[in-house]
């Protein structure tokens, strides 16, 4: 009895010591919080833009890890901020330890220690803890700069011609310089294969990350330069397994399409546009299968129906007798052309098949109006999927404001044609793209550790502002690989820290917008894709020398010394190139 007196009496004694405690510990607590609030603030700094001012995100997208598609509404940008608040740490109460007093943090006053107990007792400890506990397993770990990331949005267009890389290797091979204006990099990427190494599915895509690091100085073991290849690929749609076609095809014979390309072939001869077309279309025969419907309008002055409901069976002989018939003249009457496709169009249309409208041209009309709301209206039939427009624009100076305006309309989409090689891709590995695609609206974001510094891309365009980078239609059997560089000081105290590329894009058969993520600790991705990366430098090595953003010297110690051991296929061709262009500019 007396035993249990003398802990209620050193419980009461606690109790009154622990309440005066915590009282006292008010404005102290309110102090540690507001400093806790700023830590947290502290943890993500403001992002440093490439190309544009600093810039808040109201719609980061949300990590749910690696391999994750879904939608998501817009997060509420007070919620965020109330959802990041100042962190509350709580710890368990516990048993003070035998022998060891314990301390009131904010008075440092010694509580009374408790007398040990004779048996176990499941029961709590009669002495409360007045005060979060110090234990160094509730406090922040990190530092606050480790934790930091930075961003930006991105997009490497595969919609326009890779014409300008058969121009720069045709100049340099035949012993004349390029024009600065072809080095387009992310065109290179895209126009050039790549290995799928490793490759993982995040929903629609294929995605996979390799990180190169070099650039040793004298006494340096490692570099600090980090060249990150991203590779990313759509969904296969082999003509077997498409749907049948119902396909109007309109094609502009007015007098432009007689205007040679810049691109002169094995003949000694530049193809006229209108032979460009022709090569793409006989090239379309590979693409098609039994049950495939064929309209073919031509337009100039006015249009003309050449081929009405052409049902292929595996002959194509009366298809490509009209296509080889097919001669310039007159002016350019777009809407005649347009107007009749959809007439013809509307009497093919086949519920269950792909129905689509076509068109081949330079796009610049000089005949009549265009009223794409014409098209628009087209797209849907009955509340299904009704007519959609496509379109390949014919030149290097094709009215591509245009042509975009029209697919949009339709809802399809458009290439760029230069060469006949352009024309032939258009038609066979990319004319699934054509007829239907992957993904609609598509950007690319990309989170990396803020200590990185970003400093040189292969992208068309990028930016912090979403609203700056153009969204892209993503194809059926199509990848794009994507090079970024960056450099750092120290980067060990960064090989766990997350490079994540989100994936932004519309459903093209709900229209709901979807994303998709792929995140890999910089340890993770260190050493990989290697051959694909030192191929992609390659090939941004060239584009750097032909915009004069590289000194050639600067080059040449690149080749022999990071780049020296890489002999891939493509490496051999580009280093060719680079040495055919260190002769042109050789004084």
């Amino acid at each position: 009895m007396m035993k249990k007196q003398n802990y209620l009496v050193l419980a009461l004694i606690a109790l009154s010591l622990g309440v005066s405690g915590c009282q006292s510990m008010i404005p102290g607590t309110q102090s540690a919080t507001a400093n806790l609030g700023g830590l947290s603030a502290g943890i993500t700094p403001a992002p440093k833009g490439q190309k544009n001012p600093l810039s808040p995100i109201d719609n980061a997208p949300l990590n749910l890890g690696a391999g994750t598609s879904y939608s998501t509404p817009s997060l509420d940008r007070a919620a965020a901020e109330k959802s990041t608040a100042s962190p509350v740490l709580t710890a368990p109460a516990a048993a003070p330890v035998a022998g060891m007093p314990a301390t009131d943090q904010s008075n440092n006053m010694v509580m009374p220690e408790p007398q040990p107990t004779a048996e176990p007792t499941s029961a709590p400890s009669a002495v409360p803890t007045a005060v979060p506990s110090a234990d160094p397993s509730v406090l922040p770990s990190a530092s606050p700069q480790a934790e930091a990331t930075d961003y930006f949005y991105f997009s490497y267009d595969d919609s326009a011609s890779t014409a300008g890389v058969e121009l720069t290797k045709y100049a340099l091979n035949h012993g004349f310089a390029p024009n600065a204006s072809w080095a387009r990099p992310w065109e290179f990427l895209n126009y050039e294969h790549f290995a799928r190494q490793g490759q993982e599915s995040t929903g629609v895509f294929q995605v996979s990350m390799g990180l190169w690091q070099h650039g040793a100085t004298a006494g340096q073991e490692m570099g600090n330069r980090y060249d990150l290849g991203v590779h990313v690929s759509a969904p296969t749609l082999s003509a077997s397994e498409r749907q049948n076609l119902a396909l109007t095809l309109v094609v502009d014979v007015s007098g432009s399409m007689n205007e040679q390309t810049p691109v002169v072939e094995e003949g000694g001869a530049a193809p006229s546009r209108l032979e460009v077309a022709k090569a793409g279309l006989e090239a379309l025969v590979q693409s098609l299968k039994p049950g495939d419907t064929i309209n073919l309008v031509t337009f100039s002055t006015s249009a003309v129906v050449a081929l009405e409901n052409f049902d292929y069976q595996g002959d194509a002989s009366k298809f490509l007798s009209v296509v080889r018939s097919l001669q310039t003249q007159g002016g350019t009457n777009l809407n005649a052309g347009i107007t009749t496709a959809y007439q013809l169009a509307q009497k093919s249309f086949v519920p269950g098949k792909l129905n689509r409208v076509l068109m081949l041209t330079d796009a610049y009309a000089n005949i009549g109006e265009v009223d794409p709301s014409v098209l628009s209206k087209q797209t849907r039939i009955n509340n299904s999927e009704g007519i959609y427009f496509s379109g390949l624009g014919l030149g290097q100076d094709f009215n591509e404001a245009f042509m975009n305006q029209l697919t949009e309309a339709g809802r399809g989409a458009y290439f760029s044609v230069i060469t006949r090689k352009d024309a032939e891709r258009a038609f066979q590995e990319r004319f699934m793209a054509l007829m239907t695609v992957a993904a609609r609206d598509v950007q690319f974001r990309l989170d990396y550790p803020a200590a990185l510094k970003h400093t040189q891309s292969a992208a068309e365009e990028s930016s912090q502002d979403q609203s700056k980078v153009q969204p892209t239609n993503f194809s059926y059997n199509t990848s794009q690989y994507f090079w970024e560089r960056f450099s750092a000081e120290d980067a060990a105290t960064l090989l766990d820290q997350k490079m994540k590329l989100t994936i932004l894009y519309t459903d093209p058969q709900s229209g709901e917008k979807k994303q998709e993520i792929y995140s890999r600790t910089l340890r993770e991705i260190l050493g990989k894709d290697l051959n694909n990366i030192k191929d992609a430098r390659m090939i941004t090595l060239l584009t750097s020398l032909m915009k004069k953003e590289i000194k050639a010297d600067e080059a040449k110690q690149e080749l022999a010394g990071e780049l020296g051991d890489h002999a891939s296929a493509l490496a051999t061709e580009y280093r060719k190139l680079i040495e055919a262009w260190f002769k042109l500019n050789t004084p």
